[in-house]
C-alpha cells in the first residue's frame, strides 16, 4: 500500500497523518518527508489509530496517527529541530 498525506502534527512519540489512504491499525509504515533544510527524513512507526474511528458526527478529514518509539535518532533529531525553531 502507497498514498501522499502532510503531517499534520508531531509529538516526541509519533505524528499524525492527513492522507486519503488509510492503513489497518497495528501495521507497519515507512514515512518519507523532508525537513526544514530539505534533507529526507525515513522513519518507521506503527499505526495506532485512524479517523475511521472516529464518529461520522465529527466528520474528519482522513488520516492516521503513527507511533515512532523512541531512540530512533533520525526522528529525535527532527523533532528536536522543532523545538528549538
Amino acid at each position: 500500500m502507497r498514498g501522499k498525506g502532510h503531517i499534520k502534527n508531531v509529538s516526541k512519540e509519533g505524528v499524525f497523518l492527513r492522507s486519503s489512504v488509510l492503513p489497518p491499525i497495528g501495521s507497519e509504515v515507512r514515512i518519507v518527508f523532508p525537513d526544514r533544510n530539505g534533507t529526507k527524513i525515513e522513519v518507521r512507526g506503527i499505526v495506532r489509530w485512524t479517523t475511521d474511528q472516529l464518529p461520522p458526527t465529527e466528520k474528519p478529514k482522513p488520516g492516521f496517527g503513527v507511533y515512532i518509539a523512541r531512540g530512533n535518532e533520525t526522528f529525535d533529531d527532527f523533532f528536536e529541530q522543532i523545538l528549538l525553531g
